[in-house]
């Protein structure tokens, strides 16, 4: 669509009359009152948006509003409803009481907080110590791997010059190799050209030997003499060349049998080769092992000393606080003390908490740093079996492949057995909750009907007992109280006269401490200003050296003038006076200089003198005023330590009075309400007279029911017992069931075992068979996966078997539970039927001793009072001794502290020989990363070498393979030449066979010829 269309739509989308508008190429033409209607109706679209947007905006604000406003309502309402519930609890005597109790409480527990803080901090410092002792462990296995890298370093040094002088063999045999293959090329050559002559020698031979025949058979008479002579020379031919033949064949089979050696010594040495190589690749990984194992064991150094310092700078902030708070409490009052104190508890809980948490962080990261060293010496170690041990694992597996597919069978057959007798157990375990279920059912009924007995029977025994204790309690208190009123208004108004002169004590401290601060002030003023006078001191004294050294330039300066003159002849006629007259002022000016002189050099030598003197007054005034701020200080200490004894004593005798008027305050409040329910209680008293006569009848009435209850019971206990025999013999069966599964479960724990072992060896034989075949790796990796597939199929039925087993040990336990509860229930009842008999007899009497201690009562309520008032004059006197101890305690709290004080400032000294030896570590870590980076160039070089003799190796036994197919093809020409020689040897021997058979011939032919002469003559 191009712009033209886009302009036809958008016009009739306008509905816009095809008067107004003309649509040109590149223009659109519209009427004069088309513009301005268009630009109108823009107008009124987009303000109907932004009016739109801007209701939107609006609703969103109130709505944001009006929340808020619901929310402050809300507010409001909740804050009228506390109001009005403190308006109702500010005058409640109860209310007070309760807010002047509560920390006068938590004071009383401080001393047991502050042992436990105590103990923490003991076992905070006994951690410190440990994890120090941690550290410098690790260090020494830091060092230990340090000195294993270097080891592990030279290794691959030494390995390096054995695999370098390889490689100078491997080159030197290849050379070797080289030159053989050139010789029995040569040798080869010189083969074919030896078989060519004799070849060519033979078919010679051929033609002389029919040449000869045709001769012989032509030309029968001949001299057979040359004929002899040509035949041993044939056979004298044929012998020398049987004997190059011979040589030859020596020389052909010498040259095999080293090229055989050759080819054997290359295998060997490319073979331990491989294994160097194999070598290198481990020491290699090994070093980035360790080295990746020495950077987590830094990190985790790292991370214990930080945690150290962050517990450190806490322990310290914490003492800084407990300074700063106890000077706080001795500036302020006893009333911020309790504040104070309990913030600083909650500070201490949370910082032990923290303390604690980190603590066993610390631990945990010392536990796996010693795992994970475990886990390295394992490593080594198996690293070293799993090379002596691939050679006996292989004739094992196949072994144990045979038993493990019979034990399988056998496993399964065992499962389907376990399942069966799973089942079972469930559906009886099924069949024992139904039981249970009834027994509980009818023992809660049973209970419920004792429970309401006993209930009744507790009820009123208690009543009596509390009606004659407080009889008793009452008028002790009232006693009490008084004595103990008249005691603290006479201390109060000692502790008044006290406060008043302990505030007059620590305003003249006050003004004293700011005197002697104003002291100070003063005499560090003195000191700057003789300072300032000794430094323009000895400017001036380097202002007059100046003025020396240019007074004695200008005389040396004279001097040399005159000199001279003097030494100038009078060659131009000067007058000889003048030049007199010259020298005299000269020596007057020379004299002058010189007494100037002596004047600058005696004032500078009174200066030296008086600057000498001012640092020796400077010095002594130093001294003197050290020694006085130091007395001052000392005294200040001093006054500080009386008034902090004072501010002890006093907030002890506080406390003490605190809790003395706390004290008074209890037992008046309890003589009142005693005084009051005393009064009560008699009237309920004679009250109750009139109930237990009704309660006996009810009681009676009671009896009954339980006898009849009791009746059921035993009907049900009947029930139960025979509900047990059946319980306790199912459970007899599941005893044996369960020994079953028991030794089922071990048998398949030792096949489980045995199965990761034989995993385990296998996966062994993965990683270190790389001398096996490509087919027998891939039938051991097949194994074991299909080892790996039944192991987990037998480890999820083990579990299966493991649950099923705990459900069983669980029922059981439930069963036994629930036989000793029911038991024990019926025991229960037996002795609660038994119980009810006895206090219903007891009830009987106890209403007929009623009617007689009625007149007992006053006469051993006066007695009871009387015994009260001694046990409160023995209580005053426990209360005092617990005064004094607490005295005692608060003085070992001091010497406590003072002995925390010296902790941290050994803590301190920890920190910083800390932070040396983190520094020390930095740089060693240093050093040893940038070794392992040098290592980790050395390895990439290492590594491309390697990689350039594997492919020469490759070469070399690409070379091998073209020499072993030539050395093939000439052992086949080899035999042929050997068939071919078997064959001329054969013909010569054809041939002397012949010749032979002529001369016999020729012997026959003369004798024939002799004898037909003989006949003839």
């Amino acid at each position: 669509m191009d712009g033209k269309e886009a302009v036809r739509r958008m016009v009739t989308a306008m509905d816009m009359k095809s008067d107004f508008y003309r649509i040109g190429q590149s223009k659109i033409f519209l009427h004069g009152s088309v513009l301005a209607q268009l630009e109108e109706d823009r107008d009124t679209k987009l303000g109907g948006l932004i009016i739109l947007f801007q209701a939107q905006c609006r609703a969103r604000l109130a709505h944001r509003l009006y929340q808020r406003r619901v929310d402050q309502s809300n507010a409001i309402r909740v804050l009228q409803r506390n109001g009005v519930a403190w308006l109702k609890l500010r005058n409640w005597q109860w209310w007070r009481l309760y807010t002047k109790v509560k920390p006068l409480l938590q004071v009383t527990n401080q001393e047991a907080v502050l042992k436990a803080k105590e103990e923490e901090l003991r076992t905070a410092t006994k951690r410190l110590q440990k994890r120090d002792t941690d550290v410098r462990l690790l260090e020494k296995h830091v060092q230990d791997l340090t000195a294993l890298g270097s080891e592990l370093y030279e290794q691959l040094k030494t390995e390096s010059d054995a695999r370098i002088r390889t490689e100078e063999n491997n080159q030197t045999l290849q050379s070797r190799v080289n030159q053989l293959t050139e010789a029995y090329s040569d040798s080869i050559e010189k083969h074919a050209v030896d078989a060519a002559s004799i070849d060519a020698q033979r078919k010679e031979l051929k033609k002389l030997y029919h040449e000869r025949v045709q001769y012989v058979s032509s030309s029968a008479p001949k001299p057979i003499l040359s004929i002899q002579h040509q035949i041993q020379n044939a056979e004298h031919a044929n012998n020398q060349l049987k004997e190059i033949l011979k040589a030859a064949n020596e020389r052909y089979e010498k040259l095999v049998q080293s090229y055989a050696n050759e080819k054997m010594l290359s295998a060997n040495v490319s073979f331990k080769f491989g294994i160097q190589h194999e070598v290198i690749k481990r020491l290699r990984q090994r070093p980035v092992v360790l080295a990746f194992s020495r950077d987590e064991t830094i990190d985790s150094l790292n991370k214990t000393i930080t945690m150290n310092r962050m517990e450190i700078e806490r322990l310290h902030e914490l003492d800084k606080l407990r300074t700063a708070k106890f000077n706080s409490i001795a500036v302020s009052g006893t009333a911020s003390y309790v504040q104070t104190l309990e913030q600083y508890l909650e500070m201490a809980q949370s910082q032990h908490e923290e303390l604690m948490k980190r603590v066993r962080s610390g631990d945990e990261e010392r536990d796996k740093l010693m795992r994970e060293l475990q886990c390295l010496k394992a490593a080594e170690i198996d690293v070293c079996c799993q090379k002596e041990g691939v050679n006996e694992a292989l004739l094992k597996i196949w072994t144990k492949m045979k038993n493990d597919e019979s034990r399988f069978a056998m496993m399964e057959m065992e499962l389907e057995q376990s399942r069966l007798g799973c089942n079972i157990e469930i559906a009886s375990k099924l069949y024992y909750e139904r039981c249970v279920r009834e027994l509980e059912v009818t023992v809660t009924n049973m209970g419920a009907a004792v429970t309401k007995a006993e209930a009744e029977v507790a009820k009123l025994v208690v009543e009596l007992n509390d009606a004659k204790s407080q009889l008793v309690s009452a008028n002790v208190r009232s006693d009490k109280l008084l004595e103990e009123i008249k005691k603290k208004l006479g201390r109060d108004i000692g502790n008044m006269k006290k406060q008043k002169k302990f505030d007059i004590t620590i305003n003249e401290e006050r003004n004293r401490l700011q005197e002697v601060m104003h002291e100070r002030d003063q005499h560090a003023q003195d000191s700057r200003d003789r300072e300032t006078k000794n430094l323009s001191l000895q400017n001036q004294i380097s202002e007059l050296q100046a003025q020396l050294e240019d007074t004695e330039r200008t005389r040396r300066a004279l001097q040399i003038e005159l000199d001279d003159v003097l030494s100038s002849k009078d060659d131009f006629g000067k007058n000889f006076h003048d030049l007199e007259r010259q020298i005299r002022e000269y020596e007057n000016e020379r004299s002058e200089i010189r007494l100037q002189m002596e004047e600058l050099e005696d004032n500078l030598q009174a200066s030296e003198d008086r600057c000498l003197r001012m640092e020796v007054n400077a010095n002594a005034l130093k001294a003197d005023h050290e020694r006085a701020l130091a007395a001052k200080d000392q005294d200040v200490e001093d006054r500080k330590r009386q008034l902090q004894k004072m501010v002890r004593d006093l907030e002890t005798e506080l406390e003490e009075e605190k809790r003395q008027r706390a004290a008074a305050e209890k037992n008046r409040k309890r003589a009142e309400s005693s005084s009051v329910e005393l009064e009560r209680q008699l009237e309920i008293a004679n009250r109750l007279k009139d109930d237990y006569n009704k309660q006996l009848k009810k009681v009676q009435l009671t009896v009954k029911d339980t006898q009849q209850a009791l009746e059921d019971l035993r009907q049900s206990k009947d029930e139960t017992n025979g509900a047990l025999r059946e319980a306790e013999r199912r459970i007899r069966a599941l005893d044996a069931e369960n020994q079953r599964l028991n030794e089922l479960n071990e048998e398949l724990y030792a096949q489980k075992r045995k199965l990761e072992q034989e995993r385990d060896e296998l996966e062994a034989l993965k990683t270190r068979g790389s001398s096996l075949t490509g087919d027998e790796k891939a039938r051991l990796e097949s194994r074991i996966a299909e080892l790996e597939d039944e192991l987990e199929e037998e480890q999820t039925q083990v579990e299966q078997i493991q649950d099923r087993f705990r459900r069983c040990q669980t029922q059981l336990e439930s069963l036994t539970s629930e036989l000793s509860a029911e038991r024990t229930l019926s025991q229960k009842l037996e002795m609660d039927k038994q119980s009810v008999d006895r206090i219903n007899r007891e009830l009987r009497s106890k209403i007929e001793e009623l009617e007689t201690t009625s007149q007992t009562r006053s006469r051993a309520l006066i007695t009871s009072l009387e015994s009260k008032i001694n046990s409160l004059e023995e209580s005053l006197a426990l209360e005092t001794t617990e005064c004094n101890n607490a005295h005692r305690t608060n003085r070992r709290l001091e010497k406590k502290l003072a002995e925390r004080n010296a902790v941290v400032d050994d803590l301190q000294r920890q920190v910083d020989n800390f932070k040396d030896e983190i520094d020390k570590l930095n740089t060693r870590y240093r050093t040893l990363r940038r070794e392992f980076d040098e290592r980790g160039e050395e390895n990439t070089q290492h590594r491309t070498k390697v990689r350039s003799l594997q492919r020469q190796i490759d070469e070399h036994e690409a070379l091998n393979e073209n020499l072993s197919r030539d050395n093939a093809s000439l052992t086949r020409e080899l035999n042929s030449l050997r068939n071919r020689r078997a064959t001329s040897y054969r013909t010569s021997n054809m041939i002397g066979y012949v010749s032979g058979s002529g001369e016999h011939l020729e012997g026959d032919d003369r004798e024939s010829v002799n004898t037909e002469g003989s006949h003839a003559s």
